[in-house]
C-alpha cells in the first residue's frame, strides 16, 4: 500500500492575502510542512499570525521575495503558500533526524513522480524527499 501524500499550492494579494492562501493550499489537516514565499511590501508579522490562524503550529520556512511565481506566472507583492502533508515515514524519518544532529527537518517518501515506463508494471521511481534548516 502506498503513502497517502498530498501537495497544495496557493497565492493571493491583497490584505488577508496570507489567510486565503493558506486556506487555499491547507487541502487537508494533516499538513507536515508550509513553504511561504511572499513580497518585501508585505507585513510580515501581519502575514504571519493570518498564516498561523489557518495552519496552527504546522512547521514553517519562508522568503521574502522581488518577484513571486504562481500559478498564473509572474507576480510581485503577492503571498505564495506550498503545503506538503499526508501519513509520515517513521523510520526514515527518525533515520533522518538522528543523522541531522538536532536541525529541525521535514519530509516525504513519495512513489512514482515520474511517468511510468513502456513495458514496466508499477511505478518505477521512488524518491525520499528531505529538507534540514541548519
Amino acid at each position: 500500500m502506498q503513502p497517502d501524500r498530498w501537495f497544495g499550492v496557493a497565492s493571493a494579494e491583497g490584505t488577508d492575502a496570507g489567510a486565503r492562501a493558506a486556506a487555499d493550499a491547507l487541502r487537508r489537516d494533516d499538513a507536515k510542512l508550509l513553504i511561504v514565499f511572499c513580497s518585501q511590501s508585505q507585513d510580515l508579522p501581519g502575514l504571519l499570525r493570518q498564516i498561523r490562524a489557518q495552519a496552527g503550529d504546522v512547521p514553517l520556512i519562508g522568503r521574502t521575495t522581488a518577484g513571486e511565481i504562481t500559478a498564473a506566472g509572474p507576480s510581485d507583492g503577492c503571498v505564495v503558500v506550498t503545503a506538503l502533508g499526508g501519513v509520515a515515514e517513521p523510520a526514515r524519518a527518525d533515520q533522518v533526524a538522528a543523522m541531522a544532529s538536532g536541525a529541525p527537518i521535514a519530509g516525504f517518501y513519495g512513489y512514482g513522480e515520474i511517468a511510468r515506463t513502456r513495458g514496466v508494471r508499477g511505478f518505477h521511481n521512488q524518491t525520499l524527499v528531505v529538507l534540514s534548516i541548519a
